[in-house]
């Protein structure tokens, strides 16, 4: 599921790559278009590119479809074997999790990869993920802690909060030595101008169930999910054309009606986030040749007019921390909250600190805080 204001990286932003060639060709392979097999000079950095996008699965199959040279193939399979098995692993503890979360009362929405990797993916191995993501009803926070505790699960050491960040994450690793990481969200996103765009109420009236994950998985439905990928995309990561990101919107759309493109439409205008959903379709257009009937962009520009200036923003590109956090700080009510919000900040759980500095003494504290803070100013200026 995926960054917020939050001044350390998190692993799961893979860095895309700067390999324009690269970049083209796998979108080529990706539309279904017979792309001729890259000379071998070329395949390291194809691979790499491949990786860094999320799509290597995908490449395998168009590759395999294609007939490209045998030993190219032979040097993808490793990394499709790793996937697959940990697909396979991820999906029985997932089935467990859900399990017993249900039998605790907590109701989750499994959020993007979790999701479309057991519905609209062939497979569940060709939708690469790092983690889970769950949405859960703010009051069940408390329970579903509780519940991955007993589960064998460990809170992953995090800048958390109540007001500055609304997630959270929990990891096992099994007895087969795979890691299993549940990313735990109360918002949809972490940038509040974002974060109540849709609720766990909205998508929870008309989820859908995901029947391979048993009978207590269920994630928003297929229009809804649609106009998720494009939020989550534009809130958590700007203009970014990640082919993996937009391969979901580009699943997505093909598996839409008439009616459930009315529904996109209808929800982008009300959320107040038309030009997000209009910048999704749009690079998936131009990179996959996503199919989008030309109404639903007609209606989604005419829908643009009434769009928060601090979400155009992010349609320039990720900005800078800082600027995130001040557009925070403006939709923040309270004086209370607004202390905690710096608080949360500036003072992060002491777990997280001794973890990131790799000190495990508290005496060490006040001097860690002190180094934050004289250099966390610098990089919340110019990191995005």
């Amino acid at each position: 599921m995926d960054v917020g204001p939050n001044p350390e990286p998190r692993t799961k932003n893979v860095p895309e790559t700067d390999d324009r060639v690269s970049d083209v060709l796998l979108a080529g392979a990706l539309r279904g278009q017979a792309m001729p097999a890259p000379p071998r000079e070329a395949w390291p950095a194809l691979l790499a590119s491949a990786g860094a996008h999320g799509v290597l699965p995908l490449l395998a199959d168009a590759a395999a479809a294609a007939r490209w040279d045998r030993e190219l193939l032979a040097a993808m399979r490793p990394a499709l074997a790793a996937e697959t098995a940990l697909a396979m692993v991820r999906e029985s503890e997932l089935r467990r999790v859900l399990a017993s979360l249900a039998a605790a009362g907590v109701a989750p929405l499994l959020l993007k990869g979790a999701h479309l990797a057991f519905t609209i993916y062939p497979s569940p191995d060709r939708r690469p993920r790092l983690d889970t993501d769950l949405l859960i009803r703010e009051g069940h926070r408390d329970a579903l802690k509780r519940c991955l505790a007993a589960l064998g699960y460990e809170p992953v050491p995090h800048v958390t909060g109540e007001v500055a960040f609304t997630q959270f994450q929990y990891r096992r690793i099994d007895a087969s030595g795979a890691g299993h990481t549940i990313d735990v969200h109360w918002r949809v996103a972490i940038p509040k101008v974002f974060a109540d765009r849709l609720t766990y109420d909205d998508l929870m009236r008309d989820a859908v169930a995901v029947p391979r994950l048993g009978p207590h998985a269920r994630a928003p439905s297929a229009p809804l999910a649609l106009v998720v990928a494009c939020l989550h995309r534009t809130a958590h990561h700007g203009t970014s054309t990640r082919l993996l990101w937009l391969y979901d919107i580009h699943l997505l759309s093909a598996a839409l009606r008439a009616s459930d493109w009315d529904q996109v439409v209808d929800c982008s205008r009300a959320c107040g986030i038309a030009p997000v959903v209009t910048a999704g379709l749009e690079h998936a257009t131009a990179r996959l040749g996503t199919t989008v009937p030309p109404s639903v962009f007609d209606r989604l520009r005419a829908a643009a007019g009434s769009t928060d200036r601090d979400v155009l923003v992010f349609l320039e590109g990720a900005p800078p921390m800082m600027q995130v956090a001040m557009s925070d700080w403006r939709r923040i009510r309270g004086a209370r909250a607004r202390v905690r919000f710096v608080q949360e900040h500036l003072f992060p759980p002491a777990s997280y600190m001794r973890h990131r500095y790799g000190v495990p003494s508290r005496l060490a504290l006040p001097f860690l805080y002190a180094h934050r803070a004289v250099t966390g100013a610098a990089k919340w200026l110019r990191q995005r």
